[in-house]
Order: C-alpha cells, then structure tokens, then sequence
C-alpha cells in the first residue's frame, strides 16, 4: 500500500476498506504533496488509480481520469500542483495503449498531453508523427519530460513500404 515516511514513523493513508489492495507512492514535492497509484477491481480487473495525498490535511483524492476503468499512475508532481503521468485510453481495446497525461491539482479534469501537440508536422498537410505515451517528470518551469512514440511506415527487407491487401 502507499505509504509515507515522516518523524520517524511509516504512515500508510489509503482505506482498504474501500477495497484498495495495493499500489505506490511515486513521488512528493516541498508541499508534502504526494502522488503515486492505488490497485482496486474495478468492472471485474484490478485497475490501478492515480492519486494525490495531502500529508498535513490528510486527505486523499483520486482524480477523475480518461474514463472509469482505465488504469493510471501519477509519476511525478512539482510545487505548483501540477502532476504528471499516463493513463489507458481506448475502452474496448484488448490490450489498451497509454498515453500522458498532466493534471493540476484543484481541477478535476486531467489534460491528455497529446491534446497540447500540434495536429500537422512543419508542412502543415502530413499528420503529426509523435504520440505521449508517458510523462515521468515535471520541473519547476512546468516542463515534461516523458517517452514518445513515432508512427512511420512499415518497411519490408529491401526497403520497400509494407501495404495491405488494398494498398494502404
């Protein structure tokens, strides 16, 4: 379970009489602020759930993410309140991708960081290539730093582009 550690004692704060069974602090900034993830089963799968704890008013919220079954974390939280981490998106989706979010503390809204990225490359026409699919740190001047993936097209051996049956 997340716990913290303060004057000499490990303080768990998440009820597991609500059904929480795991999870993990990830991080703290200089307001004893923590952010991290808690596991409960949710729809039938154990989801894990990104969470803020305030350790001087003791309260812990778990903000509303992509949507109710989807799977988040909180990587990283700065002083200004801002939180950082991914989420699955993609309800019916066997296997669900991620993609990173940003979220300031007071608002109950998290932000998909592709949202922010422009829609075109440099050209204006071709579809921006890259794709957020995890943000792990936010500094003091509210700048992310996380993993990209870069869509490109599928080459077989020779160098050729990779088609389907109809040539797309």
């Amino acid at each position: 379970m997340p716990v913290y550690f303060k004057d000499g004692a490990v303080t768990d704060f998440i009820n597991q009489e609500d059904d929480w069974q795991a999870g993990k602090s990830i991080a703290i900034n200089d307001n004893d602020v923590i952010t991290g993830y808690a596991t409960k089963r949710i729809e039938g799968t154990l989801r894990n759930k990104f969470f803020y704890h305030d350790i001087e008013t003791g309260n812990t919220v778990f903000p509303t993410d992509y949507f109710s079954s989807s799977s988040s974390y909180g990587n990283d939280i700065n002083n200004q309140g801002y939180i950082v981490g991914e989420g699955e998106v993609g309800v019916s989706d066997s296997s669900r991708l991620k993609e990173a979010f940003i979220y300031k503390i007071g608002e109950d809204k998290i932000t998909n960081l592709n949202d922010l990225l422009p829609c075109y490359d440099t050209d204006g026409e071709t579809d921006y290539a890259y794709s957020m699919v995890e943000a792990t740190a936010i500094n003091e001047n509210n700048e992310i730093f996380g993993t990209a993936t870069k869509t490109v097209e599928k080459l077989d051996s020779l160098g050729g582009v990779v088609t389907d049956i109809n040539g797309e």
